[in-house]
C-alpha cells in the first residue's frame, strides 16, 4: 500500500505532535514538507522526518505553489493564520487536518468550509471533548464569557521583583518561578511538554536563553493572564464559575467549579 504523504504548515509544538504521531505509523504515512517561519523550529522537524530541502520553506506558500507533491496538510499555524492556507490548500486539492479553533470569526469559517466543499477533499478540525456539553448533557445554545484578573496584577507584584525569572532577586523564594518549574522539567529528564513548547531543543542552555527572552520567562503579575466565567444555556440555564487559585504555601492549584 502506498504510503500517504503529509506537509505540515506550523511546526511548533501541536504541528510537531501530529508529526511525531505520522512517524509511528511511518508504514503508512510520512512527512513530506514543512512550512514553519522559525529556523530551528523548522530544521528540527524537517531533520527527525527526512524532508528534502526542495520541500522545506520559511512560508507556506512556497510549497502550495508548487505541483501538488503530498495527499494532505496539517495546519497548525496561529489561530488567525488558518484561513489562508486552508483556501489555498484545498483549491489544489489537498486533504486537510486544520487544528482548532476553525478561524476567530464566523465568516472566515464560512469561507474556509465553502471552499472546502467545492474541491471536495477530506476535511477535519482537531476539537478537544466538549464539556459543556458533558455537564449539562443537552445542546448548549449560547456561551458568554467574561471576569476579571484578581491576584496576578501589576499592582500586587512582590516588592523588588523584576520583569523576567531569570534576573529576579525574588525568584528563588517565588511559588511562580518558570526558572524553577522549566529547568526543573530538564533535570528530571522531561523533554516533552510543557517544556517542548518554550524551545525546540531542550537543554538547560536553551531553556534559560528561552526565558530570557521569550513570552515564557515574564513576571506572571506582568502577564495578561485570563479569566472567565461562563454561562450556557439550553433547555436550562447552567451557571458555572470557574475560579483558579494558587496557593502561595502549599504551592497547589486548586480548581473550584460552581455549578
Amino acid at each position: 500500500m502506498r504510503k500517504i504523504k503529509i506537509i505540515v504548515v506550523g511546526a511548533g509544538d501541536r504541528g510537531n505532535t501530529y508529526a511525531s504521531r505520522v512517524l509511528k505509523h511511518s508504514e503508512k504515512a510520512e512527512i513530506a514538507g514543512v512550512a514553519e517561519p522559525r529556523e530551528k523550529w523548522r530544521e528540527r522537524l524537517a531533520r527527525n522526518h527526512n524532508i528534502p530541502s526542495p520541500n522545506i520553506a520559511e512560508d507556506w506558500r512556497e510549497l502550495v505553489s508548487k505541483p501538488k507533491f503530498a495527499d494532505a496538510v496539517i495546519i497548525a499555524t496561529q489561530d488567525s493564520q488558518h484561513k489562508e492556507p486552508a483556501i489555498a490548500f484545498a483549491k489544489q486539492g489537498y486533504h486537510i487536518l486544520l487544528e482548532k479553533p476553525m478561524a476567530p470569526d464566523e465568516e472566515s469559517c464560512r469561507q474556509i468550509v465553502s471552499e472546502v466543499l467545492k474541491a471536495e477533499v477530506i476535511f477535519a478540525v482537531c476539537h478537544d471533548l466538549d464539556w459543556i456539553h458533558y455537564v449539562m448533557n443537552c445542546k448548549c445554545t449560547s456561551i458568554q464569557s467574561f471576569g476579571t484578573l484578581k491576584h496576578f496584577r501589576a499592582e500586587q507584584k512582590p516588592e523588588g521583583a523584576a520583569d523576567r525569572c531569570v534576573n529576579c532577586s525574588v525568584e528563588p523564594k517565588c511559588p511562580y518561578s518558570a526558572k524553577r518549574f522549566y529547568i526543573g522539567c530538564v533535570k528530571k529528564g522531561a523533554t516533552g511538554w510543557p517544556v517542548s513548547v518554550i524551545t525546540p531543543e531542550v537543554n538547560e542552555a536553551s531553556v534559560m536563553e528561552a526565558l530570557r527572552v521569550g513570552p515564557y520567562g515574564r513576571c506572571v503579575y506582568n502577564c495578561d493572564n485570563d479569566k472567565t466565567l461562563i454561562l450556557s444555556g439550553a433547555e436550562e440555564t447552567l451557571e458555572s464559575h470557574l475560579m483558579v487559585f494558587a496557593a502561595e504555601k502549599s504551592r497547589r492549584e486548586n480548581i473550584v467549579v460552581n455549578l
